[in-house]
């Protein structure tokens, strides 16, 4: 678990710490600063993002599976306080699944 958690926090930073996953790179170009992003990311590149977005895609329908669950238990009028517990970890991992993969995605253009 603590190594999952340590590849979900590099990819969120745009995978910087993965090794052999190529980082833009900041040059000047006259006064201003721009960033170069690889157009063609490698082989291990493109499948730590794909692993990404399987993941995701598994926790968003968790997710899915919890809002149902809780829809089902209020209108049992049942108590809902450990579904909405497990909402909140989704969420959260969903946020930590999503920070910085719009850019990662660019990356597979």
């Amino acid at each position: 678990m603590a190594t999952e958690r340590r590849r979900d926090q590099a990819l969120a930073r745009r995978a910087a710490s993965v090794s052999g996953v190529a980082t833009p790179r900041q040059k000047a170009v006259g006064r201003k600063v721009v960033t170069a992003v690889p157009r063609h990311p490698d082989p291990h590149h493109r499948a730590i993002i794909e692993r990404e977005l399987t993941e995701l895609d598994e926790e968003c329908a968790r997710f899915r599976r919890l809002l149902q669950r809780l829809g089902a238990a209020r209108r049992a009028k049942k108590d809902t306080g450990a579904i909405l517990g497990e909402l909140g970890t989704s969420v959260l991992h969903l946020h930590v699944h999503t920070k910085g993969l719009d850019e990662l995605i660019d990356d597979l253009e």
